[in-house]
């Protein structure tokens, strides 16, 4: 398939902060951007999916009109965030 299209290196150690260069990784994968389909290996899809769950948690939540302190909406971003599984 070909190299990774990722321009972010996130190594296999999570102890390591991610790496603003080009993946090394060979593709095994795609996920559609706006206006084009990328290759991806499988940590960057990984990440991927992690960022896109996080921001239709974050849409989901925008979407439901809560009229809450900002205290409040962080708490609960922070709960559907565990519940689906990802960092805070």
């Amino acid at each position: 398939m070909g190299p990774c299209d990722s321009k972010v290196f996130f190594p296999d150690d999570p102890r390591l902060a991610p790496q603003f260069s080009d993946c090394p990784r060979q593709a095994v994968t795609t996920r559609r951007a706006f206006h084009s389909v990328v290759k991806l290996c499988p940590k960057c899809a990984q990440v991927w999916d992690e960022q896109e769950q996080a921001l239709q948690a974050e849409k989901a939540y925008s979407s439901a009109g809560y009229d809450r302190e900002e205290g409040d909406a962080a708490a609960v971003l922070a709960k559907a965030r565990r519940e689906n599984g990802l960092s805070e």
